[in-house]
This record gives structure tokens, sequence and C-alpha cells, in this order.
């Protein structure tokens, strides 16, 4: 069973920070600069996860939330750049086929670099933000990812997506439904 968490919960890191984004849900402001450094507050996602394993179909639900949060990104201007540093544990709580557990996974020193560029209340984002000790090769061939921006003001950066999507990875396709929100104080 730790093995089945361990797969969701890199399919969620991976898929929701290199994925795809939601729609925006309007009514925040988010006319600031995203330029400057910015401290992860909170880190909060939900989601689900349904595949076959050997011929038996496995589901899986989700909550995570982010914990002793030591993360900063710094994002740059001309040219567009962004790093990010640090670490964090992740709570996850999960249901697989029935039955609950709670895993803390730390991610230690973690250190990224990449691309990102802006359209209106989209982030893309090229390269990996998040750095996971887990060997699951999901995601090595996403490039460019989208967040909506929910709301960025002089002091408050909130991202969220929605991803739906089905990922195969050593004949096996996952079924993954993840909604997430990032929240970061600027520094």
């Amino acid at each position: 069973m730790k093995t089945i968490g361990k797969l969701c919960m890199a399919l969620f890191l991976i898929i929701s920070l290199v994925g795809c984004s939601s729609d925006d849900e309007g009514g925040n402001e988010t006319s600031a600069s995203l330029v400057g450094t910015w401290a992860v507050t909170s880190l909060d996602y939900e989601g689900t996860t349904s595949f076959d394993f050997l011929g038996e179909t496995v589901n899986t639900s989700f909550d995570g939330v982010g914990q002793n949060l030591d993360l900063n990104f710094t994002f740059t201007e001309n040219p567009n750049e962004y790093t990010s540093e640090g670490s964090y544990d992740i709570v996850l709580d999960f249901t697989v086929n029935g039955m609950s557990e709670t895993e803390t996974t730390s991610i230690d020193n973690l250190q990224q670099e990449g691309t990102w560029e802006r359209n209106g209340n989209i982030l893309s984002i090229d390269g990996e933000i998040i750095d996971l000790d887990i060997d699951i090769p999901v995601g090595d061939t996403m490039g460019m990812s989208d967040l909506t921006i929910l709301e960025l003001t002089d002091t408050t950066l909130r991202l969220g997506q929605e991803v739906n999507e089905e990922v195969t990875q050593e004949g096996i396709t996952v079924s993954v439904s993840v909604s997430s929100v990032i929240v970061f104080a600027r520094q």
C-alpha cells in the first residue's frame, strides 16, 4: 500500500505543478508584478486516481497538505527565469480501495530553475519545480506547464490548477484528477 501511496503522491506533485491549468476563478486582484522572491505559505491539494493493476481496478482518493514549509521561489525579468530552493513535508491522507492511510514525505534540499512567461492570468513555467526522491519517470517529457494566477497582489500570490488526464507508465494507464492551490507571500 505504501508503494501505491507514493505513486499517487508522486503523480500528484509532478502533474499538479507540471501539468494543466484551470480557468480563473475571477474576483481577485491579479495585476501586481510577479518579479521578486516568494515564500510558500501553504500547499493544499485533493484528488483521485484510478488504474488497473493485475486485472483489478485500483481507486485512490487523496488529500495532501504541505507542512514545515521552507520553500522560496524567485522570479526575475529580462530574462524571465525562476529558481526555487528549500524543503517541505507533504502529509498525505489517502484511501486505496476503501483502506485509509496517512503518510508524511519530506522533500529536502530542493533546488530547481527554469523559465516563465505570463499571459493574462496564466503563468507558464518551463522546467522542474518539484524534485522527488522517488524513482517514477512520469513527467520526464512534459514541457511548459500552465498554472492559473488566482490572486497576485504586492504581498500575496495564489496559484491554482485543475488537472484531469491520463498518464501511462510502464504499460499502466492512470487516470488522474487533482485540484491544487499554492499560496506564496512576498519576501
